[in-house]
């Protein structure tokens, strides 16, 4: 029963990469800044191979069963990804600060959540027992995952005027 619980909560993160490629899109419309832009559409690109990846090994999520299987902070970002992309879609043309703002948040939120179920799910049985593609994929979209959170770290400080050029690991 343990494992497939794990399966469901995969099969969900398909719903949080398809929610943060939406919005990184959506933010890289309204920023002015061509390279930040670009950044974003890369962060956005990747959320897409992650979720394409998670669905073809561990099928298509059902919404219903999202709210347990990636627990309330899953949820919760996965709503707030929703809702902000959709804003930005529907004509919401933030300033800077409240673009860094949101992608502060968000960024937060999404490496909570997302790092919350890899960690999981890396520390359970099924690790021992998925098959050595899903394995590596998995490490590889983790990875990918850390990265994101840098990028997106840097994209923010940059909105409000930073270097940026910190690193945003811990």
């Amino acid at each position: 029963m343990e494992r497939e619980r794990f399966l469901t909560a995969l099969s969900c993160m398909v719903l949080l990469e398809e929610a943060a490629a939406r919005f990184y899109k959506s933010v890289s419309r309204v920023v002015q800044d061509g390279e930040l832009a670009e950044l974003l559409r890369f962060v956005a690109r990747e959320s897409e191979n992650h979720a394409e990846v998670l669905r073809s090994f561990f099928g298509e999520p059902r919404r219903e069963e999202c709210l347990s299987a990636l627990g309330s902070r899953g949820f919760e970002t996965l709503l707030k990804l929703e809702e902000a992309g959709g804003r930005i879609e529907s004509g919401w043309k933030p300033s800077r600060s409240d673009l860094a703002d949101l992608l502060e948040e968000l960024n937060s939120l999404e490496r909570m959540a997302g790092e919350e179920v890899y960690a999981r799910i890396a520390a359970s049985v099924f690790s021992t027992e998925a098959p050595g593609p899903a394995k590596l994929l998995l490490r590889a979209i983790a990875e990918e995952e850390r990265h994101h959170y840098e990028i997106l770290l840097f994209v923010s400080r940059t909105l409000r005027g930073g270097c940026g050029e910190e690193s945003g690991s811990g």
